[in-house]
Order: C-alpha cells, then structure tokens, then sequence
C-alpha cells in the first residue's frame, strides 16, 4: 500500500480538516461542483464505518481554488484507536472518481 498520511486526533474533539486536490502535474483542480465523500472504518476490508460525511458536509467555497473542507465533531470522533479514512471524489458527473485515504488516530483523553 501506498505511505498513508496519518492525521492525530484526540477523541471526542471536533476538527475540521482540508483537502487540497492537484492534478498528476501538480496543479490545483477546480472542484467546486465535485461530489466528495468521507468515511472512516476500522479497517479498509470491513462494511461497517465509524463514521461518514456526505458531499452536504463539505465546505466548496474555496473549491475553485482545488480546497474543500470537513468538520469532523465530537459524535464522529467518539472511538479510539485507529480509523482509515477514504476521501472520494466525483469531479464530473460519473466520471473521474478518485480515492484518497489518511488513517485517523485518536488517542483518549
């Protein structure tokens, strides 16, 4: 698998996070009609998620810049441990969808 960013929490909190999307050349992809999606999950080979964030969710307003944000609150985050997190974006309408996965790791207050 690929080097998985990983992103510490601490469980409970509520934190917004930001995506900044680029294209193969490194430049910013206007994303401001895109449809993203967040999960996360235990593991990457399990159903059930720990938590999820509909297109809804997301703040677009810088997305012509290739930036979307999220806010994860306190009922997201309420585990410990570890948690894979896949982003998925649709850019236009059933096509290019792309997958970006961080792993979440909360430590107990």
């Amino acid at each position: 698998m690929a080097n998985i960013k990983v992103v510490e929490l601490i469980e409970g909190e509520c934190k917004q996070i930001s995506f900044t999307i680029k294209d193969d050349s490194g430049n910013l992809v206007d994303v401001s009609q895109a449809v993203f999606n967040l999960f996360g999950k235990t593991s990457l080979g399990v159903s059930t998620k720990l938590f999820e964030k509909d297109d809804g969710d997301f703040d677009h307003s810088n997305g012509v810049n290739g930036i979307v944000s999220v806010v994860l609150n306190s009922n997201d985050l309420n585990f410990s441990g570890n948690a894979y997190c896949v982003l998925t974006t649709t850019i236009e309408s059933g096509v290019d969808m792309d997958r970006y996965i961080f792993k979440l790791s909360l430590e107990e207050v």
